[in-house]
């Protein structure tokens, strides 16, 4: 009998080490999802609501934007700037970066509003420096949940040689 004892206390060890490591890989498992749960409840989510793009006739280009900005998401967001970059359609750094807004903060449910007018001799200017051409982008940086900067850019429409070039887009739209 107490060689069977003594047998099994000498594989007692090698039995709780496994445990142990099994329930090790459970609670790194269950950290991982509880984050990538926790990443997602806490991720930004700005939105664009009550948005308004004029444009002018190809003639007599002109351009009037309104909207606001809002976090729908649980926590305020750092907003670093709120850009409308116009220009070139396909080079971004061949477009006058136009800052809107500096640094602030968003509550949750906190609508900003956002406007631009440029007359038509302004955006005549521009689309001289470009090729007859006169694209608008909403741009944001923001500070994400981890504390990176992040950015996000939203084509508006503008002008093309003798055309006006429309975005259509239904509902809300940003990150």
């Amino acid at each position: 009998m107490e060689t069977l004892f003594s047998t099994i206390q000498h594989y007692l060890p090698f039995l709780f080490t496994g445990i142990s490591l099994i329930s090790i890989g459970i609670s790194v498992k269950s950290y991982r999802m509880a984050s990538r749960y926790q990443n997602f409840d806490y991720a930004v989510k700005l939105q664009t609501i009550d948005e308004i793009i004029k444009f002018g006739s190809p003639s007599s280009p002109e351009f009037n934007y309104s909207t606001k900005i809002e976090n729908r998401g649980q926590k305020p967001v750092k907003i670093e700037r709120v850009y409308i970059d116009y220009g070139s359609r396909d080079d971004p750094k061949k477009r006058i970066k136009h800052v809107i807004e500096g640094q602030f903060y968003l509550r949750p449910g906190e609508p900003r509003e956002i406007k631009l007018n440029l007359s038509q001799s302004e955006v005549e200017s521009i689309r001289q420096k470009f090729d007859r051409q006169c694209m608008f982008f909403l741009r944001v940086l923001y500070h994400t949940a981890e504390g990176r900067i992040a950015e996000v850019t939203r084509f508006l429409g503008g002008y093309d040689k003798d055309m006006i070039i429309f975005v259509v887009q239904r509902g809300e739209s940003l990150t």
